[in-house]
């Protein structure tokens, strides 16, 4: 019996269930002879409708009305669940974000909190998989979760609710720099990607994909006409020939400054984007080899109940580069990547010299700035950013050292594995009213734990 599971990696959500087929090979033979993307030997419909099924790729499924409802509910992000997004560490899970209004929100989780046991299971060392099915349950009931938050471990019971979880964030990141994160293809997500960029005023987008497992081809094709320079957005073989999908064009459009995030759980939709962004060199692209999933199904209603998701065609790439158990490889290979193109993307936008990164640096580190002449100290003030990457600009207290010498002193301490930049803009003026040309700007690692 082919088990099926519909995995969207950190929103705590795990589909899972074994079927009982009530349909026989009767029933989903024809569709299989006249949709499914390759030649299969006549011999399996000799055999029963479990062992049929486990024939074809895993990605091919019979699905109960109620299970379908429930893989359409998980693409257009309606979850049961806690309401978090996180990273996965081998000590645990780290939260990234906490949904407003959801059951983790009102028991005051936060992110940077780090999640270490689940029902005092220990999450030290488990696949995300694992973490996530220890998450996962139904509607109302509890999941007890503890959690080290700088130098407290708390436990928090937590009641598992419905979540409706927003297909597209969006944030303006320090130096104008526009973010979208798309965390499923849903049929109205490229309308939420316009809603969003329309309360925001960027210079450059950074469009993340990360753990986004998929969704309808069409709304990759909507996503793709945002890159002008992109022809056609993927290669779809079918059972009788090879079709070439067209980008749809739309109002608003990506700089060419624009970067792409990927990882190991973007999948399906998210490769489509990412395979003709890197066949058209439309944008950078940063973070991790693609999941490798290029098969496209369409669901068949059945006249016996239920609905059969078949595999109906591969899709490679705008420029045949195949991407089923291949994935897309990033032009950029980064385990940081939101930090990477934040502070790549700002660079590029300022002709400023740049100093060699400064590594591992405490979380209460102050900045020493050194200037070849000396400061009229509230200009040079106003002419500093302090920026984490991947964020906000923060605040600081600037004070004059010693000659030529001024110390940057964070409000705030910084946070383990934060990267920083500190950015000294030109136009400040000395003590006899001169002006500075040229800016400069240095990347800080704050040390893990």
């Amino acid at each position: 019996m082919k088990k099926w599971t519909y995995v969207l990696p950190f929103f705590i959500v795990l589909f899972w269930s074994v079927t009982s087929y009530s349909v026989t090979v009767d029933d989903v033979k024809p569709y299989i002879e006249q949709h499914y993307y390759e030649d299969v030997n006549d011999q399996i419909y000799d055999q029963s409708i479990d062992d049929l099924m486990n024939e074809l790729d895993p990605y091919s499924q019979y699905m109960t009305e109620e299970e379908f409802n429930t893989f359409q509910n998980s693409i257009n992000q309606e979850f049961v669940g806690i309401g978090i997004m996180m990273e996965f560490t081998d000590q645990g899970a780290l939260i990234t974000q906490v949904f407003p209004n959801s059951p983790a929100s009102d028991k005051g989780l936060q992110p940077g909190d780090l999640m270490i046991q689940v029902d005092q299971q220990s999450l030290s060392d488990l696949s995300q998989e694992q973490i996530t099915q220890l998450l996962a349950g139904e509607d109302g009931t509890d999941v007890t979760v503890t959690i080290e938050r700088d130098t407290r471990t708390l436990t928090k019971t937590i009641t598992r609710q419905p979540i409706e979880i927003p297909t597209v964030q969006s944030d303006l990141l320090a130096g104008d720099i526009g973010y979208l994160s798309i965390n499923s293809f849903s049929d109205d997500m490229i309308d939420e990607v316009h809603s969003e960029m329309s309360h925001l005023t960027a210079k450059s987008w950074i469009v993340d994909l990360r753990n986004n497992s998929g969704g309808y081809v069409s709304s990759a094709q909507h996503l793709l006409g945002m890159f002008p320079t992109i022809a056609y957005a993927l290669e779809v073989h079918l059972q009788d020939g090879i079709e070439m999908y067209h980008p749809v064009a739309q109002p608003n459009v990506f700089p060419v400054e624009s970067s792409l995030l990927v990882n190991q759980y973007s999948a399906s939709a998210s490769e489509i984007v990412a395979a003709a962004i890197k066949d058209y060199d439309a944008a950078d692209i940063y973070g991790e080899t693609t999941f490798g999933k290029g098969l496209m199904q369409r669901s068949f209603q059945l006249n016996s109940g239920g609905v059969l998701n078949l595999s109906v065609a591969e899709f490679k790439s705008p420029h045949s580069q195949t991407i089923h158990q291949t994935g897309v490889e990033p032009s950029i290979q980064s385990s940081s990547p939101l930090k990477d193109s934040h502070w790549d993307t700002y660079r590029d936008q300022h002709d400023y010299k740049t100093f060699d990164d400064i590594k591992t640096i405490e979380t209460d580190h102050e900045f020493t700035i050194t200037l070849n002449d000396d400061a009229n100290i509230e200009s040079l003030d106003q002419h500093i950013d302090l920026i984490s990457l991947g964020g906000q600009s923060m605040d600081y207290d600037l004070t004059r050292a010693q000659d030529h010498a001024y110390t940057l002193d964070p409000h705030e301490p910084f946070n383990h594995s934060q990267h920083v930049a500190v950015i000294v803009h030109p136009g400040w003026t000395n003590q006899s009213g001169q002006t500075a040309e040229q800016g400069v700007m240095v990347r800080a690692y704050v040390k893990s734990k």
